[in-house]
This record gives structure tokens, sequence and C-alpha cells, in this order.
């Protein structure tokens, strides 16, 4: 038993949970930077119909993976106490397995997508095959990165993502530039597969040898199924534009919704890297759960705020920014752009409150929550796709969220809307102001290239003001201190890793 007072244990995690936000914070700039320069590119190069074909093929991959994971990783991450060796080999033992049963599956099935994907590319079937192999990839790599992430050891982690992301943008974009197509996704893909895969294990190798214990099996099963269910139920919402868009318009709609959806829900891949870490803090201070919920109303409200400014940008100036950077060969997806958007305010402030359900260890309830929500989300995307076309996709997602969203919040107790989601809302101002600003210079004769730029820096000035002015105290302390203009000594003691 630990002789630490809860207080102190509360502290030092916050300050390892703040250090890691912050690395994982410079490594997502890096990456980002990377990605967007090779997005760019790609968009320029390819059209969207190649897009569309590795994102079919990526989906029938990502799918089987869903059948691999078994909710091991989250619940290895989740589990109190030190972690067993026979653990670790039990865990590698079943999703190795499963995941060379899948493969081998994969491979005697990717023969029948040309008859229900018509017009993709001619290589889907071995885009999928050699895809396939990122299942084996992803249990040797998983094991090592769960060892990472439960000592937030994000200083290893960083610099590998770093890394993998170089592979992928420099191989992609030779491959584009020599004519490859859609196949310069794959091999990017796999390129930077392997090599985090390589790096991870060697900065946190574990003995690799298979064995089954059942008694750890069965905990670890009872405990990861439900993470499981709620991750694929939560990822089953999206895969309407992979199945019934791509089979009832073709590969180029599919194309320009993953742009949309990409693009338009980009501040989550810098607010999942903030719940990746969240993970592992909300379940050290599980026992504290006056501390975990105090933290979840800043993580939401930063949520907010970082997805509110991308909302009103999309909103106002998309269109003239798409064809700025992407040409307007985009513009047909600009509508779904900031409906997606829109989709993401949503959904970043799920994740970060289903996280905190899960670190607490709610597992069962998330699952129900997120089962319910993926329902709509399915139903009214199949519905509207229907009737409206693919932009019955971020229509049918926006609704789910909106559904889910209130159903997590309230498995955090009574009354827990108005304290988790209140102090959120000042969010709105600063959202509402820069809306109002960017209207105004969008109504000028600037030509479309400068009105975009001028639209996203005046929009930009106006609503950091905003935030700044109407936001929390402990916002601007925090903000003080990260930026280390103010004595560490003002920050109080249990502060927040924003």
């Amino acid at each position: 038993m630990s002789t630490v007072e809860p207080g102190h244990r509360a502290h030092d995690v916050n300050r390892r949970a703040r250090l890691g936000i912050r690395l994982l914070m410079v490594r997502q700039v890096l990456v980002q930077l990377l990605m967007f320069g090779s997005g760019v590119v790609l968009a320029r190069t390819l059209p969207p119909a190649d897009f569309g074909s590795f994102g079919i093929a990526l989906f029938v991959v990502t799918l089987a993976g869903r059948l691999t994971e078994l909710g091991l990783q989250p619940a290895l991450i989740q589990r109190a106490g030190e972690l067993e060796e026979r653990e670790l080999r039990t865990a590698f033992t079943i999703q190795q397995g499963a995941a060379l049963l899948i493969t081998a599956l994969v491979w005697c099935g990717a023969g029948a997508l040309p008859g229900l994907y018509p017009g993709t590319s001619p290589g889907l079937v071995w885009m999928v095959r050699l895809l396939s192999l990122e299942l084996s990839l992803a249990t040797w790599r998983g094991l090592s990165e769960v060892l990472l992430e439960r000592a937030l050891r994000y200083d290893r982690l960083a610099p590998i993502d770093v890394t993998g992301s170089v592979a992928y943008a420099v191989v992609g974009i030779g491959a584009s530039l020599h004519g490859q197509g859609a196949w310069s996704f794959v091999w990017a893909f796999l390129a930077s597969s392997v090599l985090r895969t390589a790096l991870v294990f060697q900065a946190a190798p574990w003995p690799i040898r298979p064995r089954l214990d059942r008694r750890a099996a069965r905990r670890l099963l009872r405990a990861g199924i439900p993470v499981q269910i709620t991750l694929t139920v939560t990822h089953a919402q999206y895969w309407v534009t992979p199945t019934l868009v791509a089979g009832m318009v073709g590969p180029e709609a599919v194309g320009f919704l993953q742009w949309a959806s990409g693009n338009g829900r980009k501040p989550l891949e810098f607010l999942d890297n903030v719940a990746r870490v969240s993970l592992p803090h909300f379940s050290i201070l599980q026992s504290d759960v006056a501390e975990v919920e105090r933290l979840l109303t800043r993580y939401v409200h930063v949520f907010v705020l970082v997805c509110g400014l991308w909302l009103a940008m999309l909103a106002v100036a998309g269109r003239d920014l798409v064809a700025l950077v992407y040409t307007a060969r985009w513009d047909p997806a600009v509508p779904a752009l900031a409906l997606f958007a829109a989709v993401g305010l949503l959904v970043a402030v799920r994740v970060i409150v289903g996280t905190a359900l899960v670190g607490l260890g709610r597992m069962v309830y998330t699952a129900r929550a997120s089962s319910v929500g993926a329902l709509v989300t399915i139903g009214a995307s199949v519905a509207l796709v229907m009737v409206l076309g693919p932009l019955g996709v971020p229509l049918g997602q926006l609704a789910g969220a909106a559904v889910t969203l209130p159903l997590m919040v309230h498995g955090l107790g009574d009354r827990s809307s108005a304290r988790i989601l209140g102090p959120a809302a000042r969010g709105l101002c600063p959202i509402a102001a820069a809306a109002g600003v960017g209207l105004g210079v969008q109504a000028t004769t600037l030509s479309p290239p400068l009105r975009g730029l001028v639209t996203a820096g005046a929009m930009t000035l106006v609503y950091g003001a905003v935030a700044w002015w109407t936001g929390p105290a402990w916002m601007r302390t925090t903000t003080w201190r990260e930026l280390a203009l103010a004595p560490r000594a003002a920050a109080p003691a249990s502060s927040s890793p924003r």
C-alpha cells in the first residue's frame, strides 16, 4: 500500500499527464505539418476516386482488425496495479492468433470485393491483402505501447509517431509522383506501420513467448470486450460511406466524403492525443471521482474552444480556403466539410467524456450509450443518403452525435450536464464573435484567395481575444504557466493537465 497522500499523488499524476500532453502536442504539430503538406500534394496529384479506392480498402482491413483487438489494450491500460508478464503474454497470444486467422480469411475473401465495389481501382483485391498485414503488426506494436502509456512515457512515443509520419509522407509523395495512383497510399501506410512497430518494440521490449493463462484471459476479456463493443459500435456509424455510398454512387463520392471527414474533423487528430493521455490519467485517479470530474470539466472546455474555431472558420471561409489550398477540384466537398466540422465538435466532447467513464471502470454504461448513438447515426445516415445523396452522411452523424453526448454525460451522475457542459457553454461566445467578423469580411470585394486568408486571420484574432476574455481564470493561469511567462509557483498544486 502506498503511503503517498492522495493530494500529492494526484498532483504528481497531473504533472506527468501535463508533460505527456505537451509532448504529444509538439508531436502532433510536426505530424500535422507533414500530413498537411503530403495531403496537399496528393490532393493536387491524385483524383478523388483514388482517395475513395484506398478508403474502401482501408475500411475492409480496419473492419477485420476490429475482430482481433478484443479491447485487450484498453483493458491492460485501465487495469489497476502492476501488470504481470503472464498477462502480457496471454494478451499477445489471443490477439496474434485472432490476427493470423482473420488475415487468412481476408486473403481468401478479397477476391469477391470487385463485385461489391464496381468502378474501384483494379488493384483493390491486392490492396486489401497487403494492408491486412497490419493486423499482425498492430498486435506486436500494441503491447509495447501499453507499457509506455501506462507509465505516461510519451517522451518515447512522440518521436516514434513523428518518424512514422515522415515515412508516410516521403513514401506517399514519392509514389504518387511516380504514377502509383491509389497504391501510393498503400506503400506509405505499410512503410509507416513497419517502421513504427520496430521503433516502439525497441523502446519498450517485452518477452515474446506464447502463453495462455486462463484466469488472466478471463479477467482481460471481461474488461476488454465491453470496451471493444463500444469501439466497434462507435465506428460502425462511419461505415455508411465505404458501404452504401460506395455501392450507390461510386469511389469518387467516397473520396469526397473521406476527404471532407478527415479535414472537417481535423481538430480531433490533436484532441485524440489528449484523450490518449487522459485514459491512463483518469485510470490512475479512478479512486478520486471528484478529481476526475474536475479535470474532465477542464478538458471539455478546451475541446470546445479548439473545435469551435475550426467550425466557425470552415463554415464562413471554407470555400475560399479549399480552392486556394486544394484547388477547385474539391469544391463539391465543401458543404460536407463544414458539416463534419460540426460533428467534430460534438464528437470531441463525447470522446473525452467516454474516456473518463472508461477510466472510472464504467465500461458497460459507455458501451450502451455508444450503441444507442451509433444506431441513431446509422439509421439517420442511411435514410438521409437515400433522400439527399452523399450529404446525408454528415447530417446523419450530426444527429447521432447530438443523441450520444447527453447520454454519455448522464453516466457521470445526477446534474452532470450542468456540472460538465455548463462551464463549456462559454465557448459559444468566441464562436459567435468570430463568425460575425468573418461574415463581414466575406461581404467585401476582395479576390477569393485573399478574402479567404483575411477572413481566417481576422476570425482567429477575434476568436482568441474573446475566448481569453470570457474564459475561466484557470485557463489563463495554465496558459501563462505552459508558456513559461509566469512563475510556476503561481499555479495551484492540483492544476489541470491543460
